[in-house]
């Protein structure tokens, strides 16, 4: 009878009779590598050894069985006539793992530490955000591969602290797909080794894409046109210079916040009016604009043809934000009240009253910003006689006040942003 080392040397797998029983599968094994181990056979089992071909495992023959020795991080089967069993070698630094994930895996019911073919697999149904994504935390430096079930009806709690977990780390947010399996899409020059290293650790694939859709914040600025006495303004730190002024209500009192709601209240108090309330949404890094008013056509005579170019007029606002993930943002804010003066026609074509501010603020967090100065008393008496000026959206209405009239009030604009999260909102309607 040849010998065993003859048998492994070229890999001889003995004829099986057809009707012999098929290998019964055993418990896997798992080494370390420099571990050694040995496997018992029995009698009869020498001949038709196969051993898989590779470098993970060294394989030798000793009385009574075979010795095993790890290598290098893979996997191996041993197989005799009777049964066959999977070795696989794992590194230091993937047994440290393995024993980390498993102690993780036993806090958080639905998941599961196996091991495949040399590799650490973690995996399984997660039943809440922190069962995954506290993986990083309690396991920064392992290494494995991860394969979750998200449940479907918690996705929106999932994206939820996703997206805070990104903010925290100060990573990209990339577009998250749930189903069929886990994948990020993001543009290639945002796929950095950190967030790839971070998708690894929840099982998310990283997709970098040349034409991928960057997702944004958004905020939202709330916009209140007011006609507000000057003895409230004042309880606020307002100020009423001789000029146009733009500025930041101080802190710690939090009667503007939110800002619609206090409005609604202060003009059920007597103390200001609401004479426009829009709302406006729009990307970080976007302008977004806002007219209150009309326009009024203008000819353009050229040797070849006419045009019209329609001039706005009224109360216009545009608003460029840029916000980060945190909150803080970084806003420009243009402001201008027009109004039309038909005293001043120059072929046929009237003449505007104007004035204007433009700011810029950098916000740690959402504030109010007030705007005033933008309309005098005095204007306000030289321009209730024009024409039409009564039908004139916002400030129509303001000149006909005649405490406005008597300087007890003020147009005052109040300037809300922050950013918003859509889904949280949605989630919390629901």
């Amino acid at each position: 009878m040849a010998s065993i080392a003859h048998i492994l040397g070229f890999l001889l797998l003995t004829p099986v009779p057809a009707e012999a029983a098929a290998p019964i599968e055993e418990p896997a094994l798992v080494l370390t590598v420099g571990e050694s181990r040995k496997i018992p056979l029995r009698p009869g089992e020498t001949a038709g050894i196969q051993v898989e071909k590779t470098d993970a495992l060294k394989v030798v023959p000793i009385p009574g069985g075979l010795r095993l020795i790890g290598r290098k991080p893979g996997a191996a089967d041993i197989q005799t006539p009777s049964r066959r069993v999977r070795v696989s070698v794992l590194g230091q630094r993937q047994a440290e793992s393995h024993r980390l994930l498993e102690a993780w895996a036993r806090r958080n019911p639905g998941l599961r530490v196996e091991i495949d073919r040399g590799e650490v697999v973690l995996g399984g149904r997660a039943f809440s955000p922190r069962s995954w994504l506290g993986i990083p935390e309690v396991c920064p430096r392992c290494e494995f591969v991860a394969r979750f079930e998200i449940p479907m009806e918690r996705e929106d709690d999932f994206r939820r602290e996703l997206g805070r977990l990104l903010r925290r780390r100060a990573l990209p947010e990339p577009a998250l797909r749930l189903r069929p399996q886990l994948a990020w899409s993001i543009a290639k020059t945002k796929a950095s080794a950190p967030l790839k290293q971070l998708g690894n650790a929840l099982g998310i694939d990283l997709i970098a894409e040349d034409d991928a859709v960057e997702i944004a914040p958004l905020v939202r600025t709330q916009i209140f046109v007011m006609e507000v006495r000057r003895e409230f303004t004042r309880k606020y730190g307002i100020s009423w210079p001789g000029s146009i002024n733009a500025q930041v209500i101080p802190g710690g009192d939090t009667t503007l916040a939110p800002l619609g709601f206090s409005a609604q209240a202060l003009e059920n108090e007597g103390v200001a009016r609401v004479l426009a309330s829009p709302t406006i949404l729009c990307r970080s890094g976007e302008q977004a604009e806002f007219l209150a008013g009309g326009e009024f056509p203008i000819k353009m005579l050229n040797y070849h043809a006419q045009d019209v170019v329609w001039k706005k007029y009224g109360i216009m606002m545009k608003v460029k934000p840029k916000a980060d993930r945190w909150g803080r943002m970084s806003l420009t804010l243009e402001t201008e009240i027009s109004s039309i003066d038909p005293s001043r026609t120059v072929d046929g074509v009237p003449g505007l009253f104007t004035n204007r501010v433009s700011s810029h603020f950098d916000l740690e967090e959402s504030a109010t910003i007030a705007i005033s100065g933008l309309i005098k008393n005095e204007d306000g008496k030289a321009l209730q006689g024009l024409p039409g000026l009564a039908r004139l959206p916002i400030l129509g209405a303001l000149f006909g006040s005649h405490e406005f009239r008597e300087n007890r009030t003020e147009l005052v604009i109040f300037v809300r942003p922050e950013v918003v999260d859509l889904k949280a909102e949605r989630s919390e309607g629901k």
